[in-house]
């Protein structure tokens, strides 16, 4: 083959193959932009994210702050409830002869579910069930009968539906702020694993701190009975029948609670320092004695207490950090541990 021809066909050769060694080059330095950038572009993001969460966060009236911040955010991501859709005791079911702390409550509770992120209609996404029993709107001949209701109900659910089998039950939880729901409690065996969210520790069968939950108390209305033993700038609940209430609306009012850790009606207890924001007195005897704080030191307990009035408070829609979400921080971690 004359030297002109062979020199000709390597030069097509070459010209047919520079496009694709362009391509190449291209992305590779595409690919050592993104290697080199990527990183501070990735930390930038973060940064922003968590200047937005710590507008709204302060670290300081928290137990573990960068735990709960790590574990709230997967939350808000990720946590997903589902809520069974049978109806079956809506006919048992009538609107209090008196609007109550525990209506209020209650009600908030399953509005915000229904308002927030957190509810999915697809069950296989769902990290727990919710029983929809509503026990302090029922009413009928007697406790035992309106408790025996919710039993046949119950058992009904686990009989139709699959999710009950995956854990015997520790995937699910339901509300109770009723003696009718303890007695229905006590009748079904099948709930003990079940977490338990109540008003006040009285209204669980027998009541798990590492496992139920107490709700902090809708914000109460003016004409409703005021259970606050108020001395001075603090506030005590010891004698109150609704302890749980009585704290959260101390808190709400800028007075600081004096309060016992071993009582089980102390909200986030596990989750907030105390500590920093209430009087912690031993037992009984010792709340009438806790005023003895004063000067720096309740400036700063008071201060703190201004922090966390935002983890007391419903509102509807629900916002970050508030009762709500609190809740379902608490609940999301009982998917965990």
């Amino acid at each position: 083959m004359p030297r002109r021809v062979r020199t000709n066909r390597l030069q097509r050769n070459h010209n047919r193959n520079r496009p694709n060694r362009c391509r190449c080059l291209f992305f590779i330095c595409v690919a050592a932009l993104v290697i080199l950038f990527m990183p501070e572009v990735y930390r930038e993001w973060k940064r922003s994210q968590q200047e937005a969460l710590n507008l709204d966060f302060s670290a300081d009236v928290f137990l573990d702050p960068g735990y709960f911040q790590l574990d709230y955010e997967e939350m808000e991501r990720e946590f997903k409830i589902y809520v069974y859709k049978d109806r079956d005791l809506d006919k048992h079911y009538l609107l209090p002869r008196q609007i109550t702390r525990n209506a209020l409550k209650v009600d908030m509770f399953f509005k915000n579910l229904k308002e927030s992120r957190f509810y999915t209609e697809d069950d296989d996404e769902a990290h727990l069930f919710l029983i929809p029993i509503e026990t302090h709107r029922m009413q009928g001949e007697s406790f035992e009968k309106m408790a025996s209701l919710v039993q046949d109900h119950v058992e009904g659910l686990i009989s139709r539906y699959k999710y009950w089998n995956r854990t015997q039950g520790a995937d699910h939880f339901f509300v109770n702020c009723h003696e009718i729901g303890v007695i229905a409690t006590k009748g079904l065996p099948l709930l003990e694993k079940a977490i338990q969210v109540v008003c006040a520790s009285r209204n669980a069968l027998e009541f798990m701190p590492h496992k139920d939950i107490v709700l902090p108390a809708e914000e109460l209305q003016p004409n409703m009975v005021n259970d606050i033993n108020r001395f001075g700038d603090f506030c005590s609940c010891n004698v109150a029948p609704f302890h749980a209430a009585c704290i959260t609306e101390a808190i709400l009012e800028g007075c600081v609670p004096v309060v016992s850790l071993s009582n089980h009606d102390v909200p986030f207890s596990d989750t907030l320092d105390w500590t920093k924001f209430s009087a912690i007195v031993s037992s009984k005897k010792d709340y009438f004695t806790a005023t003895g704080i004063e000067g720096e030191n309740f400036t700063k307990l008071h201060d703190n207490l201004k922090k966390v009035q935002k983890h007391f408070k419903w509102n509807s829609p629900p916002v970050k950090f508030d009762a709500f979400h609190m809740i379902m921080y608490k609940l999301w971690m009982r998917t965990h541990y």
